[in-house]
């Protein structure tokens, strides 16, 4: 293979686009069967189900910062944006490789806006052997519990 082709597919890899190579690798390609590659894929997913918190500071409820709650289900997200002590924002959207995708609604008029949120990879999980990746939000902390008012507003998103 070229030494062009070898440097696009492992730039196409890292950042997660499927390429299909023709005639370069006869005896993998063909060992490889489709159940493999789903695994492979599901296992490249960047936020697994579940729920999220992430804020702009490393701890809950602080009065001035931004926080985002939100429910993953297969690369699905409804969530919201909020501050503390403020009105918060549903939104909806899609995970994609290296960012989230978003519609979020204006709770006034009900205008939806678009808006991305960058994924950050913060470390490889070398544990499991395979391709996942542990993620971030780019401009934001995780934050492992939620409030009680953190699911009141998830739950209100949910529910729309």
């Amino acid at each position: 293979m070229p030494l062009r082709q070898k440097l696009i597919l492992k730039v196409a890899t890292a950042i997660g686009i499927g390429l299909t190579v023709t005639n370069t690798l006869p005896t993998m390609a063909s060992s490889i069967d489709r159940t493999q590659l789903a695994q492979v894929s599901q296992s490249r997913a960047p936020l697994a189900d579940g729920i999220y918190l992430y804020g702009q500071s490393t701890q809950a409820e602080q009065i001035g910062q931004e926080y985002i709650v939100f429910k993953v289900r297969q690369g699905k997200v409804i969530g919201a944006v909020y501050m503390p002590r403020s009105e918060f924002n549903c939104f909806s959207g899609a995970i994609e490789s290296n960012h989230i995708k978003l519609s979020i609604v204006d709770p006034y008029d009900g205008t939806a806006y678009p808006h991305q949120i960058a994924l950050e990879t913060l470390a490889p999980i070398a544990s499991t052997g395979q391709l996942p990746r542990e993620v971030g939000l780019e401009g934001y902390n995780q934050i492992s519990r939620l409030s009680d008012n953190d699911r009141r507003i998830l739950n209100v998103c949910l529910k729309q």
